[in-house]
């Protein structure tokens, strides 16, 4: 795509913003008249100055019910358009709306009204104040906030650049001037970035360091031209014809004049350049020395002569007479301009002197001003940290509580596990013995009476197997002697294994303590009682009314009450129905739910909450705890 057409393509949309923003502002709801009508100003302000101006004193004399904050916004921005178009600005009108927008404005308006006043006083030719009112708008800007006004900032810092490379302070300067491009590109204004890196050339300039000057020259009209501006980008060129014909590159300064009179726009049928940009007649005379145009090179000095008011311009012009007439030998015109210029760096010297004690104000508030936002930055920054660094400590305080409460949570259901485990395994051992008892005790009960039967079968067979018989009495006895003996021994295993499991149970409820606390904690609650009583006296639902009641309790436990943002309704009431204590058959008669559906709902609540599949007795454990 081609400069011309992004060129036109960039105009389009620059002459779109206006209307859309109108158009916006007025499909807006809830948006008032007023906020359309500074919405719209501020976007002509942008775009079309003098359009701006109009709009917004029809706009105050049409609205008579505007609120005083609309009608100073609207005042800003018509100083602001006037600014822009370089049309007489009144102080007073300055002074009062950096007044009150240091009061009652945000950090946008404080920033433009203090800005628009340094303006003011630039024009003027006051730099104390200029730079006072500059600093001041730095200083408002709030480069935190995502609606920071960048291309404003930007400008602060331009001007501010400006003001220090006419007192000579260069270093800050070139400071400033690194401000101005970074809020230009946080404005995506690839533009101003350009103008800024242009200003950044003549600081170089300025400082003596003429190879970074012209490396920064030398691309800028690349820069303007590939962005769609090309009469920017022609003027960009004035300085360079100079400083290519010092550097000997005669054909580059030739091709630079071609299209700066060509393209630049500054040029006027008759050869005459715009008031203000006379340097250009002492850059193309410089070339024309080079080439040894003489006579047209001594033209060009005389019409800068004759026609510019700027002493810099002038002695230039001077020097370059004096060396013109050197290469013609003509001593007394060599000696004549070569007075003249000493003449002029005098003037230049006087001028200077006139003003040194204004700069040194100006210097000296700059860097008191400079001083205070350095400081204050600092104590900014380390508020910041400080927060930053409590945050942290906070943070990896509530991670370790949180750690060492799972921690001893884990080693308690542990603790409890292992337990449950001991006394299962002895109910069992405990089951076996019995189960071996019985089996033991009915064979001897099959033993004994198999010789019962065969005693008496003796007897009615013959008395003569007496003996037999004596001995089989004998065995039986033995046999009753031994069943009782084992019952015995069985009896006092058992007895052991029982006060195995009594002592467990004991242990096991030191852990489970706490369960109990967290339940008899809301035992003397009146709703809890009540609602006892409806289990197992009315047999009763729980209302509403108690419902909101029963959530009362809870209030103070902020992390059990945290769970009504988690679960249904149903689901809450059975969480508080189990911490406070009641069986799953008060649940059903409370809830009006059957008892299966609770089970349910405590096996899926536990692995909604924790994450892990389990009984509902386990969901209890959970809850109860929590």
């Amino acid at each position: 795509m081609s400069g011309k057409r992004l060129f036109v393509y960039h105009k389009i949309i620059i002459t779109l913003i206006p209307v859309c923003a109108a158009l916006i502002c007025f499909l807006s709801c809830g948006d008032t008249k007023a906020m359309r009508n500074v919405a719209t100003a501020d976007s002509l302000t942008e775009v079309n100055q003098q359009e701006a101006v109009r709009f917004i004193d029809s706009v105050a004399c049409a609205d008579k019910g505007m609120s005083r904050n609309d009608r100073m916004r609207l005042l800003l921005l018509r100083m602001k358009a006037l600014n822009k178009t370089d049309c007489p600005l009144d102080t007073d009108t300055l002074a009062s709306l950096v007044k009150y927008f240091d009061r009652h404005g945000s950090a946008n308006d404080r920033m433009l009204a203090n800005y628009i006043l340094g303006c003011y006083y630039i024009g003027k030719g006051n730099s104390p104040e200029a730079m006072r009112y500059l600093h001041l708008a730095a200083e408002a800007a709030d480069t935190t906030d995502a609606g920071c006004d960048w291309r404003t900032l930007h400008k602060v810092h331009v001007h501010t650049a400006q003001q220090l490379m006419y007192q000579n302070d260069l270093a800050d300067a070139m400071d400033e001037n690194a401000l101005a491009l970074k809020y230009a590109m946080a404005a995506k204004d690839t533009f101003n970035a350009i103008i800024t890196l242009e200003q950044r050339s003549n600081i170089y300039l300025n400082q003596g360091q003429d190879d970074k000057a012209f490396d920064i020259r030398s691309k800028l009209y690349g820069m303007y031209k590939n962005h769609g501006y090309a009469k920017e980008a022609a003027i960009s060129l004035g300085m360079l014809v100079r400083m290519q014909a010092e550097r000997g590159n005669l054909a580059e300064a030739k091709r630079c004049i071609d299209i700066y009179e060509k393209e630049s726009g500054l040029i006027d049928s008759n050869g005459n350049i715009e008031k203000g940009r006379e340097s250009y007649y002492v850059n193309k005379a410089i070339y024309l020395t080079k080439i040894n145009k003489l006579d047209s090179a001594e033209y060009y000095f005389r019409k800068c002569v004759n026609t510019t008011n700027q002493l810099n311009n002038l002695k230039d012009c001077y020097i370059g007479l004096s060396d013109l007439y050197k290469r013609r030998y003509n001593l007394d015109s060599v000696a004549k301009y070569a007075e003249l210029a000493r003449i002029t760096t005098d003037s230049m010297y006087a001028e200077m002197n006139t003003t040194h004690l204004q700069q040194m104000r100006a210097m000296y508030d700059y860097n008191e001003y400079k001083l205070s936002a350095e400081v204050y930055k600092r104590k900014a920054l380390s508020a910041r940290l400080t927060t930053i660094i409590i945050a942290l400590v906070v943070s990896i305080l509530a991670i370790c509580v949180a750690i060492y409460i799972r921690k001893k949570r884990r080693a308690r259901r542990m603790e409890v596990l292992k337990y449950e485990r001991s006394i299962a395994e002895l109910e069992k051992a405990r089951l076996e013995l019995y189960t071996v008892n019985e089996k033991q005790q009915a064979e001897i009960a099959r033993m004994i009476k198999e010789k019962t039967k065969e005693i008496e079968r003796q007897k009615e067979a013959n008395d003569t197997y007496l003996h037999d018989i004596q001995e089989l009495v004998r065995s039986r006895d033995a046999l009753y002697d031994l069943s009782e003996r084992q019952k015995a021994e069985f009896n006092r295993l058992i007895e052991a294994k029982d006060a195995q499991i009594d002592q467990l149970y004991q242990e096991k409820q030191k852990y489970e303590n706490a369960k109990v606390d967290n339940i008899n904690r809301y035992t003397n609650e009146p709703i809890v009682k009540q609602l006892k009583r409806h289990a197992r006296k009315d047999f009763t639902p729980l209302t509403a009314e108690e419902m909101n009641q029963l959530k009362a309790i809870f209030v103070d436990a902020e992390q059990f009450s945290r769970l009504e943002n988690i679960v249904n309704a149903n689901e809450y009431q059975v969480c508080m129905l189990v911490r406070i204590g009641f069986t799953p058959s008060d649940i059903s008669i409370l809830t009006g739910l059957s008892q299966s559906n609770i089970s349910n709902i405590r096996k899926r609540l536990l692995t909604k909450l924790t994450g892990r599949n389990g009984s509902p007795k386990g969901f209890d454990a959970y809850i109860t705890n929590l």
